[in-house]
């Protein structure tokens, strides 16, 4: 059994595209994903699952969400072990002070980026990791 976070993008964002977490709980549970917990009004849910491929369960939950709601949303799956590796592979943290001061603002992407998409945030300092990318916003 593999513990699963789903981050669902572009929900409960101005009154638009509204999910309530107790009906999005139910959509999961209803797909047999297992010990099902939402957190707040985020769209993020984690749950378990014997399925391990990460494009099949978004899949799933992209549908179940649409025939639900009528109207799509994109969701991203990641493993906690997965989490807990960019947790502790933070590029711009130095020593443990700043871990302890650093407000991290992560960003997940389905893809990598295209280069040309990676020139028009050139102005921030970035680093491309995999899958993910972060920015340091020091201000």
């Amino acid at each position: 059994m593999q513990k699963y976070i789903s981050i669902l993008r572009g929900i409960n964002v101005g009154g638009k595209r509204k999910i309530l977490m107790k009906d999005l709980k139910e959509v999961y549970q209803n797909l047999e994903f297992l010990d099902v917990q939402t957190y707040i009004q985020s769209g993020n849910v984690i749950f378990e699952s014997d399925n391990l491929d990460k494009r099949e369960i978004s899949n799933k939950i992209e549908k179940a969400i649409f025939d639900t709601y009528n109207f799509e949303v994109p969701v991203i799956i990641r493993t906690k072990e997965e989490l807990l590796n960019i947790q502790s592979s933070n590029p711009f943290v130095k020593n443990e002070d700043e871990k302890k001061n650093n407000l991290d603002n992560l960003t997940f992407l389905e893809e990598i980026p295209t280069t040309q998409n990676l020139e028009k945030a050139k102005e921030k300092k970035q680093k491309k990791l995999n899958q993910k990318l972060q920015i340091d916003l020091k201000l």
